[in-house]
């Protein structure tokens, strides 16, 4: 706010002591913020008439204005806001300082949630949608062009060349640092998309091209379900007046979201993972004959059968995770390190710690939090 006009704003209060009076237009953009951001929507749409124009705001003005952008408010009359303030500053020539298809398609979502005196009317809606429409066309435009460019500019001096066109495009700085050449040749290609958005009736301006440029270099989409809910309300608004051409009987088709494809995440069962050990996963696969059934008669490398650790294994184990020759870090290059934790948790796989036959589950499972740490 250093460079603001007016530091402080001082409001009337209305003889009838209900409201407070904004002498500029400054102060009704301020007056609007605070009470955008103290969520008092309705007292915001009612200042919405005092900060609309058709001209560029001010630069104090526009501080303002661009600060309404900053806050994320998803509450349904929010978006009207949004909307409102949209509408009113239309036909100024400025940028919006939010996405308008993404808050348009909010508000289109939200409507049944929205206060009446938040709302705007039918002809306002299609305005609104008329403006999407045009931010649509305008960036197909732009997006063919910047694919044509990236196709002539390829390879990594191609990179290069598109990386100096954004910094050109994004900063005054970056045209002042370019030399003459690259300020003319990205100035020319600029010029000539206005020239094709002009030539398709699109409103756009050198600064919003660049925006848009900007935006398509930085792999910018406008969201397939942002996309189909103003497409529907747009069929749904033109049947109501009646200017779709459609008869009282026709019906109505609307389009919905293409269904993912079917997963059976939720369901799945790995059983051969959830065996663990080698030995379960050969007697699953193999049964019990060729479970058991020689070496020597088998094709192939023998599968070595384990079901049980020694003692040595096991102290070998221990040097070589203290050694971090295995971890569990490396999970995404030795898997097996993980299977074998598993098994042993699991009690899959035995650890014998003792002399005795048998293993115990109890030293097992210690044996198994030891090496964790």
């Amino acid at each position: 706010m250093e460079t603001a006009r007016n530091r402080t704003f001082l409001y009337p209060v209305h003889a009838s002591n209900n409201f407070l009076q904004a002498s500029t237009r400054a102060a009704a953009l301020y007056l609007l913020l605070l009470r955008w951001m103290n969520r008092d929507y309705s007292g915001s749409a009612n200042l919405v008439s005092g900060v609309g124009t058709d001209t560029k705001y001010e630069e104090d003005e526009d501080q303002i204005f661009q600060h309404l952008g900053t806050f994320n408010d998803v509450h349904p009359a929010s978006f009207a806001i949004t909307v409102k303030v949209t509408l009113a500053v239309a036909d100024a020539g400025m940028r919006w300082p939010w996405d308008v298809p993404e808050f348009v398609a909010g508000y289109m979502d939200a409507i049944m949630h929205i206060p009446a005196r938040c709302r705007v009317s039918t002809a306002e809606e299609m305005r609104l949608l008329g403006i999407c429409s045009q931010i649509r066309k305008t960036l197909e435009i732009v997006d063919e062009e910047v694919k044509d460019l990236k196709f002539r500019l390829w390879g990594q001096w191609g990179q290069i060349k598109l990386q100096r066109y954004a910094e050109i495009l994004s900063s005054v700085d970056g045209g002042k640092e370019a030399s003459y050449q690259e300020f003319r040749e990205v100035d020319s290609w600029v010029r000539a998309l206005v020239r094709k958005l002009r030539a398709s009736q699109l409103p756009g301006t050198k600064d919003d091209v660049k925006y848009h440029v900007l935006q398509s270099l930085g792999g910018y989409e406008i969201e397939k379900k942002v996309l189909l809910t103003l497409d529907n309300r747009t069929a749904l608004l033109e049947r109501i007046e009646g200017t779709d051409g459609a008869g009282p009987d026709d019906p109505l088709t609307l389009a919905c979201l293409q269904r993912p494809k079917e997963t059976m995440w939720q369901t799945h069962f790995d059983q051969n993972f959830l065996l663990c050990s080698l030995f379960d996963f050969n007697f699953e696969v193999l049964g019990l004959n060729g479970l058991y059934k020689d070496a020597e008669d088998e094709e192939g490398p023998e599968i070595p059968q384990m079901r049980r650790m020694s003692m040595p294994m096991a102290v070998g184990l221990i040097f070589s995770i203290s050694k971090g020759s295995s971890s569990l870090r490396d999970y995404g290059k030795a898997p097996q390190t993980f299977a074998l934790f598993y098994s042993m948790f699991t009690k899959s796989l035995g650890v014998r710690l003792g002399r005795s036959r048998d293993t115990s589950p109890a030293h097992q499972h210690t044996y198994a939090e030891l090496l964790l740490h």
